[in-house]
């Protein structure tokens, strides 16, 4: 118990109790995700794009052919027991069947649904459990900041590290799961691109855009959540609570939070077709947190750890024709001096379109003059 006591991890620096947090280091975070927030409203009027740098396709009518998988991992570490003879790390995962659907974009509207979705092997069942996985998404905005809002709930997640941290278990066996274990998360992000001049994001992530010429710029992003992860008994496996000490009862983590985000993205683009693209942001991450245990017993505690959102694509992006290959990758954590919970989610897909021309009705021209269409 002294060793513990006397254990120190850096992550304490970003760990407070609500009476210690500093008053004014909060209310300059607060004042600066607002701020952030509102700038890309703020800065709308601004001048149009270089045409020379990227293009967009206004009067097409694009059809895209996409597959996409999705998936939630949940990693549990602890830092009571420094020495020990097996890997007492856990990670949870919960996989999203693979699905293939249709897409109609045009302007800034578009519509999409799934037509196939892969079901797991009889095998992969066995092995990791059925995993129930619901999102709904909505997003909006263009080169200069984009929103996305969504939805994500995730149930049934099985111990991917079984093997290592379940002594004398057989590979023949199924993975430790715990299928009433449940993710849900709400959010809203905003990103805002300071070069959107030249620097197309949608046409990496897009549809409607090209970009011809490489070009980079900086990124500023924030985010509001709620996010609740539950299960019926216990996280912590029943073979790996003595190593976990007072956290082997949580049953379940609420979590409030918002953060703010700084970071880049380029596009390099080789002879005006093909592209790479990274996009990255680190930042403060704000948390109300209330956990309880299965004895009924709650606690509550502000931490301001970091969280992350990195993306990349590549592929081929013609004036009718683009193929993309894409990975979006975000992750939160939730940290103490003893244990740790990382929260990662994962979606990558690829797209395959063709953009066909189209007239513009007088309809149409008067649908992309109204006031609350050219806020989106």
């Amino acid at each position: 118990m002294l060793n513990q006591l006397k254990h120190f991890n850096y992550t304490a620096l970003f760990a407070f109790k609500k009476q210690a947090v500093n008053a004014k280091r909060l209310h300059a975070l607060l004042f600066y995700m607002i701020m952030l927030t509102i700038s890309p409203f703020i800065l709308m009027a601004q001048p149009k794009h270089d045409t020379t740098y990227y293009k967009k396709y206004d009067n097409r009518l694009i059809l895209t052919f996409y597959s996409s998988k999705r998936n939630a991992e949940v990693a549990f570490t602890q830092k009571f027991v420094n020495d020990t003879s097996i890997n007492t790390s856990i990670n949870f995962i919960s996989n999203a069947p693979e699905s293939f659907g249709i897409g109609l974009d045009y302007d800034k509207l578009s519509l999409s649904f799934d037509y196939r979705t892969v079901q797991p092997s009889d095998a992969t069942v066995f092995k990791t459990g059925y995993n129930k996985v619901s999102s709904l998404v909505f997003n909006f905005g263009g080169n200069h900041y984009i929103v996305e809002n969504s939805w994500r709930r995730f149930k049934g997640f099985y111990d991917n590290n079984t093997a290592a941290n379940f002594a004398g278990y057989d590979t023949t066996q199924p993975y430790f799961q715990n299928r009433s274990m449940e993710l849900n998360t709400f959010r809203t992000k905003i990103i805002a691109f300071s070069n959107h001049k030249k620097f197309s994001y949608k046409s990496a992530y897009g549809n409607m855009y090209r970009q011809m010429k490489s070009a980079a710029t900086w990124l500023f992003s924030s985010n509001a959540y709620y996010q609740r992860l539950s299960c019926d008994t216990a996280f912590i496996p029943f073979y790996l609570r003595e190593f976990y000490g007072d956290i082997a009862d949580i049953n379940y983590v609420d979590m409030k939070g918002v953060s703010v985000l700084g970071g880049f993205a380029f596009n390099l683009v080789l002879f005006k077709r093909f592209f790479f693209n990274m996009t990255f942001g680190l930042g403060p991450d704000i948390q109300w947190r209330k956990t309880g245990n299965f004895d009924g017993s709650i606690s509550k505690n502000l931490y301001i750890p970091f969280s992350a959102d990195s993306r990349f694509a590549f592929g081929f992006n013609n004036r009718n024709v683009f193929i993309t290959l894409y990975y979006i990758y975000d992750t939160n954590e939730l940290k103490s001096n003893f244990w740790e919970i990382k929260q990662t989610f994962f979606s990558g897909g690829l797209n395959f379109g063709y953009r066909f021309p189209m007239k513009e009705t007088p309809n149409i021209k008067k649908m992309k003059e109204h006031k609350l269409y050219k806020l989106l």
